[in-house]
């Protein structure tokens, strides 16, 4: 994935997921490989709907899993996403 806002939308809407399902984990082991293949899982259906339709050209967040949050831990998870440096 190659734009950056993306990739910060596709890890921050795995943060939103894992935080819908955080009950279900029960070590750290377990929540590392629940973002892995969350992100892998999102970044992959974003490129295939990218190729199907170029437009628009970014992820978008997930309506659901972000109204699901309360606003001090969305704030958190947007802020975290926002400080990582990509890898060029």
């Amino acid at each position: 994935m190659h734009d950056p806002r993306s990739a910060k939308n596709v890890t921050a809407d795995a943060f939103f997921q894992l935080w819908s399902k955080i009950a279900d984990f029960s070590d750290e082991a377990s929540v590392k490989a629940y973002l892995y293949a969350a992100i892998r899982d999102n970044s992959l259906a974003y490129l295939k709907t990218r190729s199907a339709n170029p437009s628009p050209n970014y992820y978008t967040l997930d309506a659901e899993s972000v109204s699901a949050l309360p606003p001090a831990l969305l704030r958190d998870i947007l802020g975290f996403v926002e400080r990582f440096e990509l890898p060029r």
